[in-house]
């Protein structure tokens, strides 16, 4: 786990969100051989996507549900840098659906941290991405 996992763990966990309800949980990656990379994930049961970023730059987003507490989610980060070794591309994160058990305390929270940070809102529901986390001074 990197620090930017454990930190995304503890925003979620300030918003009332333990990890454990299985949600939609996203994965990035760029360059090197993505191709054999979005075979593989797909073997391993990951929606994936093709992403077009700027000319050459392109990249795969693995899409799967899954909890994302400490215990269920470790192995799956595991196998991010491990496929980026094995296929060398550029693992640049992942983000999730927040699923808090009280949404006053989520949507106070997100008020507050989402100056600066990396927050992508939806009409129902917001997303916290790994990158971006440092909230401004």
């Amino acid at each position: 786990m990197t620090k930017a996992d454990v930190e995304l763990r503890a925003l979620l966990a300030a918003a009332t969100d333990d990890g454990r309800t299985p949600r939609e949980t996203r994965f990035f990656f760029y360059g090197g051989e993505f191709i054999a990379l979005a075979a593989a994930a797909g073997r391993a049961g990951y929606e994936v996507a093709f992403m077009h970023i700027t000319a050459p730059e392109v990249g795969v987003k693995l899409t799967i549900t899954t909890a994302v507490d400490e215990q269920t989610f470790t192995p799956l980060v595991e196998q991010m840098y491990a496929w980026q070794e094995e296929f060398g591309c550029d693992y640049d994160g992942w983000e999730c659906d927040l699923t808090p058990s009280n949404w006053d305390i989520a949507n106070r929270f997100r008020e507050e941290f989402s100056r600066g940070a990396t927050v992508t809102t939806y009409p129902d529901e917001w997303v916290l991405a790994e990158k971006s986390l440092s909230k401004p001074s």
